[in-house]
Formats: C-alpha cells, sequence, structure tokens
C-alpha cells in the first residue's frame, strides 16, 4: 500500500493556486462569523454579493478581452467585503463588489492593480453610503486570533506574501508599544489592540494582495512601514478607527514610485 507522506503531497500543494487557500480561509473565517460570532448578514446579501462580484468580472473580462474567466479573485472580493463592511440595505454590498472589481479594470499600472479591490470599495462606501466597519463584532476571543493568524500566515505563505504581512504587523506594533510605554499603560492594552479580526484580516488578506504591493524586498518594508504610520495618526490623532484601510487606500499611489525608483530584487 502506498503511504502518504508530506514529502509526497507537496508537489501536488503547489501546483494548486494559492488563491483556493486564500479561499478556503476566508470562506471558514465568513462561516465562523455566522455561527459562532452571530455577524448579522443576510442571506440573500451574500447571494447578490456574490452575484455581482461574478458578474461583474464576466463582463468586465469580456470587455477587457480576457480569454479565461477568472471566478477565484472576484470571489475573494466578495468574501472579504461580506467579513468587513457593514451595510443595511441589500443593494450596498452588490454595489460595493461591482465599484471593487470595476477598480480592477480601471486603476492599472504595469500590470497591476493601482488599488486594492475590497480597500477600495470600503473606503468608498463608508465615505458616501450609509456602510461601516465594526471591529468589536469580532471580540477578542483566542480561537479567532490563532486561526486567522495561523490560516492568515499560511495563506500569504503560500502566495509568497508573508513578508508584507510580518513587515507590517511588526511596524504597527511597535508603534503600538511605544505608544503603551509613552503612556504607561498596562502592557495588557497592547494585547487588547493587537487582538482584533479586522487588523489581522486586513494585515493577511488586505495589505499582501500581490497586485498591489512593492515588487522589491525594500518597497514592501517601506510600504508596510508607511501604512502603519499614516494608520496610527489616523487611529490615534483623528480618532478614525478605520485609519489602516484609509492609510492603505491613500497610499496607493506610492506603489509604483516605489516599484522605480527601488530594487527590483524581490524577497523569494
Amino acid at each position: 500500500m502506498r503511504m502518504f507522506t508530506i514529502s509526497s503531497i507537496a508537489p501536488t500543494l503547489r501546483r494548486i493556486d494559492a488563491r483556493a487557500f486564500q479561499i478556503v480561509a476566508l470562506a471558514f473565517l465568513l462561516s465562523a462569523g455566522v455561527l459562532r460570532w452571530h455577524f448579522v448578514i443576510d442571506p440573500l446579501q451574500m447571494l447578490l454579493c456574490f452575484s455581482s462580484a461574478l458578474g461583474c468580472q464576466w463582463i468586465l473580462g469580456r470587455w477587457a478581452k480576457k480569454k479565461t474567466f477568472n471566478w477565484m479573485s472576484p470571489w475573494i472580493t466578495a468574501s472579504s467585503l461580506l467579513l468587513l463592511l457593514k451595510c443595511n440595505a441589500l443593494w450596498s454590498h452588490p454595489l460595493a463588489a461591482a465599484l471593487a472589481i470595476g477598480s480592477k479594470f480601471v486603476f492599472r499600472w504595469k500590470g497591476k492593480h493601482f488599488f486594492n479591490p475590497a480597500n477600495f470599495a470600503i473606503v468608498i462606501c463608508t465615505l458616501l453610503l450609509p456602510c461601516w466597519v465594526s471591529p468589536g463584532q469580532w471580540g477578542r476571543e483566542i480561537l479567532l486570533i490563532s486561526f486567522t493568524i495561523l490560516v492568515g500566515s499560511g495563506v500569504t505563505q503560500r502566495a509568497q506574501t508573508w513578508w508584507v504581512s510580518l513587515g507590517f504587523l511588526l511596524s504597527f506594533a511597535t508603534l503600538l508599544g511605544a505608544r503603551i510605554a509613552y503612556l504607561e499603560y498596562e502592557w495588557t492594552i497592547w494585547l487588547h489592540q493587537l487582538s482584533n479580526g479586522v487588523l489581522l484580516i486586513f494585515a493577511f488578506f488586505m495589505i499582501s494582495d500581490p497586485k498591489t504591493t512593492p515588487r522589491s524586498t525594500q518597497g514592501i518594508f517601506v510600504h508596510g512601514l508607511a501604512v502603519a504610520v499614516l494608520g496610527f495618526f489616523f487611529i490615534f490623532h483623528e480618532y478614525e478607527f478605520n485609519g489602516l484601510l484609509y492609510s492603505l487606500f491613500l497610499l496607493a499611489p506610492t506603489v509604483p514610485l516605489l516599484d522605480r525608483h527601488l530594487s527590483s530584487r524581490a524577497i523569494g
């Protein structure tokens, strides 16, 4: 009888599209959110959101004369929107999905997306529509934190973008720690601030998008540090709790500059 070992299945795992792992991870988080953490998501909202994302991808793909239909990318985008964006109106999520997918085709730079699609839609919707992001819905449960870090690390490493997440998290955690030390707060507050579902999903599933991150090692760390610093300023100086999302949106134009002026050698 043939024995299955890690070494024997490794080649098969390497052939699987990295986005498949991300779809599974986001599906688990979405299911756990609805069943365990009681996220208020109408089933019709989910259906409309996924339908809008897939439909827009198909229509715009035909317009752009794409040879194949890429269903994984819009599915990931719709999952991210359902996890982070809260809206009461049924039309808000499908509109957000359309904005997200549309941004991929409209805002492009040398084969890359200018904006992370989900980030673009969330920022536009929270500014212009009755939509919001609710960090409190995740709670502070160790199961959520551990699973998000574990799966997020696996997904980003499989996609070879885990350095992006690591650089950002180290930068943001350092800023939070410096603030705690300066204000002489208890260090349990530091752990509490890091134990945030939105922060972890942002780190492992949004800022690490390979289509919107710098190509070089230097660019990756400069970009992660810049997003962390600007997000920190928004959160603690402007009291804008969506600061990290706005920071990534506003700093999107710097990625082409980093690609142009810094070394093209990337982390392998």
